[in-house]
């Protein structure tokens, strides 16, 4: 709104699925309120804006069609990483597997911000079907959240305290992964998954939810396998699966670094924000010009 007669060209951006109906039928009563009132606000202010950058397809669609936003004025970069930043020394490797074991027998990886959308209590109901077909199975999970009280009081009902750990907020998740056999995220909302790519890059085994977001970024049976987001039973078997053929599960790792590098380099996205402002620039100095003349 500031812009409104300051010639001032606005770019936006959409990051995540906020007026999906995935998300919408997990509000109720006030909550659902405010958010009607704020894609209200939203769309009555979306003219103002020359061109939003969405983090996915699925992200720019949905943002589309909730938002009325005309496709024209909608592209998609996506997250980018670095790659050798996910290249760990094999020292510093084998050191963090031995502590994220603690006498175990393999190591299950999430890392993401401890929030209910993140599906980790589905996850941590699934280690005890693990851990009956791959005994010594520990979950550790890196990240910090409101739901972590939750998230320890299912821990402690369960019974898990020996078998899964909250690590709180991490900042070597490059030496996490390379400790881990299998990352999994089963979130049910995403916009582009950071922890996902990050796990790409460093060629880890992958079990996701089956979203949107995700199916755009790994491909089932190929690069990660996919089970339906708060399906404990499936994600279970999924991640025995990956423990149980650690060949297949490699190859699909590899599969997934080689993606990532393809695809999702820091680099690509430096260089697409690169072409869209410099033609968004062009566009305003042609504009002056016309007025101008």
């Amino acid at each position: 709104v500031a812009s409104i007669g300051t010639g001032v060209v606005v770019v936006g951006s959409l990051v995540s699925d906020s007026y999906g109906a995935r998300r919408c039928r997990k509000l109720v009563g006030l909550d659902r309120w405010k958010l009607r009132a704020i894609r209200w606000a939203d769309r009555i202010t979306t003219p103002l804006v020359r061109l939003f950058i969405a983090n996915s397809v699925s992200v720019a669609s949905s943002n589309r069609e909730a938002l009325r936003i005309p496709p024209s004025r909608v592209t998609v970069v996506h997250r980018g990483r670095r790659g050798d930043d996910y290249l760990v020394g094999e020292q510093e490797a084998i050191e963090a597997r031995e502590e994220l074991l603690a006498g175990g027998t393999a190591v299950i990886l999430n890392v993401a911000r401890l929030r209910e959308l993140k599906g980790q209590s589905e996850l941590v109901c699934s280690v005890p079907a693990v851990e009956r077909e791959v005994p010594g199975t520990r979950l550790v999970i890196a990240g910090e959240g409101p739901f972590r009280v939750t998230l320890e009081a299912l821990i402690d009902r369960l019974g898990l305290h020996g078998s899964v750990r909250l690590l709180g907020y991490r900042e070597d998740v490059p030496t996490l992964l390379s400790a881990a056999d299998v990352f999994v995220f089963p979130s049910h909302f995403e916009g582009h998954p950071g922890s996902l790519l990050e796990a790409m890059f460093s060629g880890k085994p992958i079990v996701a939810s089956d979203t949107p977001e995700h199916r755009e970024t790994v491909e089932h049976g190929r690069t990660a396998l996919l089970v339906p987001a708060g399906d404990t039973e499936r994600l279970a078997t999924a991640i025995v699966w990956m423990l149980k053929h650690s060949e297949e599960a490699k190859v699909m790792g590899e599969r997934a670094r080689q993606v990532a590098l393809e695809r999702f380099s820091i680099e690509e996205a430096a260089r697409r924000y690169e072409e869209i402002y410099t033609e968004l620039l062009e566009s305003i100095g042609r504009a002056r010009c016309e007025s101008c003349s």
